[in-house]
């Protein structure tokens, strides 16, 4: 039993690593597909993924202890099991049961040719459950995608986990391959009962009204990042281009640091005006990492009145957030870098930068338990960040083309 609960309990110690690196795709996908994130199916998806981490664990481990692995150099066929229903004679062979004694029945479950073909249908069970369940497949997509799961599980194992083993380290056995397609069609045909004490997949989204959802912090992080990954970039050219004019204009080979930093300021000033203000009026609002997570920005004129964002609109949101809060920190940094400041003024001027950073740091986590998700910058602009409606993501595209 040890040999079945050693992968299981290696998938659960690897299952929150590999959650944490898909979530960022897993978030996207669903704010793009349905706009917003259900939390049944997400516990349905982080659990298919528990359940395909422990499979594969299950086929492979453990591992040989050296990738040269070869005993002896034989033929590939030698790893290879083709003879079907050989796990009927296996367990004849092994059993101690008297098929006229039914009580002896229970030996069956102590005897290893029993235990791995039950092993093998067991292993897939589960796939035939969300295959149905969740992905509402036919009894034929499941017949065929139990099959090729275990192709891969017994191609895995032949190739010596893809030629990183000289030789294969466990057996290619077409039983099963047999017992797991059969195992995926238990599943299917055992769907219905389970299915009975889940909610229907079908009416997950039923009388969600996504424009009424507030748009959380971590889908606004999430398009933060992807903005910010542009603005760097967009700002790092432009200040080569500026240098690299300077230079020719000046007649000179090198910049010095007090220059650099004002074209690298001068850079981030013009970067953000036409990433966060020209371009969003154009594109409704919308930025790259908004666009990505569907979402957009929208203007309040009156309580309860949305209208299209305009120009003077997103001055006034990015400007204040930019050129008001993040210039004030780089100016207060810039001072301290380059103002020659005596100690005194500069263990205050530090001083003052931790207080800022603190308080802005409490403000923000005050607003994460507020439901409202509304920042200082969107109040005074009257702006606010909603969810994309599909209609509002097929006219604008109508718009584009």
């Amino acid at each position: 039993m040890n040999e079945y609960l050693f992968p299981i309990k290696i998938a659960l110690f690897t299952f929150p690593i590999a959650a944490f690196f898909l979530s960022l795709p897993f978030l996207i996908i669903q704010y793009r597909k349905y706009g917003y994130v259900n939390k049944y199916r997400a516990f349905i998806l982080y659990s298919l993924l528990l359940y395909a981490m422990s499979a594969y664990y299950l086929v492979i481990l453990p591992l040989p202890a050296n990738v040269n692995n070869c005993t002896t150099r034989e033929a590939l066929t030698h790893y290879m099991q083709l003879r079907p229903f050989t796990f009927i004679s296996d367990t004849l062979k092994e059993t101690r049961v008297v098929w006229s004694e039914p009580a002896s029945f229970m030996h069956l479950f102590k005897e290893r040719a029993f235990l791995q073909a039950l092993f093998n249908i067991f292993l897939t069970i589960p796939a035939g459950v969300y295959l149905r369940y969740y992905f509402r497949k036919g009894l034929g997509a499941t017949l065929l995608f139990s099959l090729g799961l275990s192709l891969f599980f017994e191609l895995t194992q032949l190739t010596g986990l893809y030629g990183i083993y000289q030789c294969p380290y466990r057996l290619f056995d077409v039983d099963d391959l047999m017992l797991n397609t059969l195992g995926g069609i238990i599943g299917y045909w055992i769907t219905p009962i389970l299915a009975a004490f889940l909610p229907k997949t079908e009416n997950l989204d039923k009388d969600v009204e996504l424009d009424k959802m507030t748009v959380g912090f971590i889908r606004r992080g999430i398009a933060y990042i992807f903005d910010n990954i542009i603005i760097g970039i967009a700002t790092s050219i432009l200040s080569m281009i500026v240098s690299a004019s300077s230079a020719v204009v000046l007649q000179t080979t090198e910049i010095g640091s007090l220059e650099k930093s004002f074209i690298n300021a001068f850079s981030f000033v013009i970067v953000i005006m036409i990433y966060f203000m020209v371009i969003p009026t154009v594109t409704g609002g919308r930025t790259l990492g908004k666009w990505i997570t569907r979402i957009h920005v929208i203007a309040d004129r009156r309580e309860g009145e949305l209208q299209e964002i305009t120009f003077m609109d997103l001055v006034k949101r990015y400007a204040l957030l930019y050129y008001g809060v993040y210039g004030l920190f780089s100016l207060m940094a810039w001072v301290a870098n380059y103002g020659e400041l005596p100690a005194y003024a500069d263990v205050a001027l530090l001083l003052v930068r931790a207080v800022f950073v603190f308080v802005l740091g409490a403000y923000f986590v005050i607003q994460l338990f507020r439901g409202n998700k509304i920042l200082f910058y969107e109040r005074v602009s009257g702006t606010r960040n909603v969810i994309t409606l599909k209609e509002e993501m097929e006219d604008h595209q109508g718009t584009s083309s």
